[in-house]
């Protein structure tokens, strides 16, 4: 690293609160090891290029552009050898932080706001109420702006289609994107025609078949899918389909040898 200046704060606010600060000007190929985040942390690319690694994926990010790193996510950066960025960043909580997950992870950023996060000199007392009134005019101009050309029926389809082995709450899935909860179950129930406990069913359920057409035990199919109990997994599976998954099994395993015999 050529330079760098970093400040953890955390001034406990409760809904915006910033816990780290930092600026740096990267040497080529400077590689930021993987660490999970205890917050969100934002990271404006003031000049240069390099590349975010986060979930198994590479994203290419250039001058102009942010990348956050998500709330529990293990993520690493490389600055590139050609030409290294420099970045400013700020590590941030709070109630309304969630809001920010509705972000993609890497984005362009209108040039007033690339220069949000100045360069530190020096740690005073007012340090943290600055980067608090930063954080809620960024979370103003990147989140509240883009609440209305978002669709959050279908980020939570996807957020269900791509986390249903996880334990997914209704409360955290609304705080992630910074809504009130009732007004998140309206809007799902009025464009998909399920509630969000209905649909997250549906889509365990449509898991768990395809494990056990694969062959896994209804054991190993009901973990896969989400379901901590195979009791309620077997009864609400029953439910909805009309036999149970070991009776699943035997039907798909049949029709497997029927169509070998065919072929025969």
């Amino acid at each position: 690293m050529a330079f760098a200046t970093q400040y953890l704060i955390d001034a406990d606010f409760q809904d915006l609160n910033p816990i780290s600060y930092g600026w740096s000007i990267a040497a080529p190929g400077d590689y930021d090891p993987p660490s999970k985040r205890n917050g969100f942390c934002l990271h404006f690319v003031r000049s240069g290029k390099g590349t975010l690694h986060c979930n198994g994926k590479n994203y290419p990010v250039k001058a102009g552009q942010a990348f956050l790193m998500h709330f529990g996510e293990v993520c690493s950066h490389t600055a590139d050898a050609d030409d290294p960025w420099q970045l400013s960043w700020v590590g941030f909580s709070g109630r309304l932080s969630g809001g920010f997950s509705a972000l993609p992870s890497v984005f362009d950023v209108p040039h007033d706001l690339l220069h949000t996060l100045r360069s530190p000199q020096s740690e005073t007392d007012t340090l943290p109420y600055e980067l608090a009134s930063d954080l809620f005019m960024l979370h103003a101009r990147l989140v509240q702006k883009r609440k209305k050309k978002r669709d959050y029926a279908q980020i939570l389809i996807e957020r269900i289609q791509s986390s249903y082995q996880e334990k997914l709450s209704v409360e955290q899935m609304a705080d992630e994107l910074g809504l009130d909860r009732r007004y998140l179950v309206s809007i799902f129930k009025k464009q998909t025609g399920f509630t969000i406990q209905q649909y997250i069913l549906r889509i365990r359920l449509q898991a768990a078949k395809q494990y056990l057409q694969k062959g896994y035990s209804v054991q190993e199919a009901a973990k896969l899918s989400g379901f901590n109990d195979v009791y309620n997994f077997s009864r609400l599976f029953t439910r909805e389909e009309g036999y149970n998954p070991s009776t699943f099994k035997k039907i798909v395993s049949q029709m497997k040898k029927e169509a070998e015999e065919k072929l025969k």
